[in-house]
């Protein structure tokens, strides 16, 4: 059991150097509805909504 923990908390600091976000953005300079977290080692981490106008994630 203690070895899963600490593989768990090694995988999950290992995630914060493996994952990055950069706005995406259309063509006008609005942020696009969905944004999403990027990784170097696999499809997106995570997505969420934001407003166009100002990119403020959305609740939800």
């Amino acid at each position: 059991a203690a070895l899963d923990m600490i593989a768990s908390s090694q995988q999950q600091l290992g995630d914060k150097f493996t994952t990055f976000y950069l706005p995406n953005c259309d063509k006008h300079g609005y942020y696009k509805p969905k944004q999403c977290e990027s990784s170097l080692v696999g499809p997106p981490v995570r997505c969420w909504c934001v407003s166009s106008w100002n990119g403020k994630k959305l609740p939800g």
